[in-house]
């Protein structure tokens, strides 16, 4: 059986580090129903009212998995994870680590829809 939803339940407990001070601390499972809210918004504001084409449930789809693999590292503050490009780097290798040990927990059935959740195309990579 997989443990990926497992995983995926513990983002309520994995704290968000705020740069500012906040009056409550957020979780990352807070912080990704918000930025999947206002991604879908964005992407549909997009489509009506510029003639876009842009899919807004896949938009709000990837928002919701986007911080996913901080169940197993964490959040890293983000002046450290941008302070030069080579820690930058370091992470980013670190981030795709635990990328795809949670896309190496999906059931194999299920792994196309998966994939791009987890296992993005470096050319679309825009976190």
């Amino acid at each position: 059986m997989s443990h990926l939803f497992a995983y995926l339940s513990r983002m309520k407990f994995i704290r968000r580090w705020g740069l500012m001070r906040n009056t409550y601390p957020e979780s990352i499972q807070e912080h990704s129903q918000r930025v999947a809210v206002i991604a879908h918004a964005l992407a549909t504001i997009r489509n009506r009212l510029y003639g876009g084409h842009v899919d807004a449930g896949r938009t709000a789809l990837l928002a919701l998995y986007h911080d996913a693999g901080e169940v197993l590292t964490g959040d890293l503050p983000a002046p450290v994870k941008y302070f030069n490009p080579d820690i930058r780097s370091a992470y980013g290798r670190i981030e795709r680590a635990a990328a795809d040990r949670l896309f190496g927990m999906v059931p194999e059935a299920l792994r196309a829809d998966y994939r791009p959740l987890f296992l993005e195309d470096e050319a679309d990579h825009t976190h």
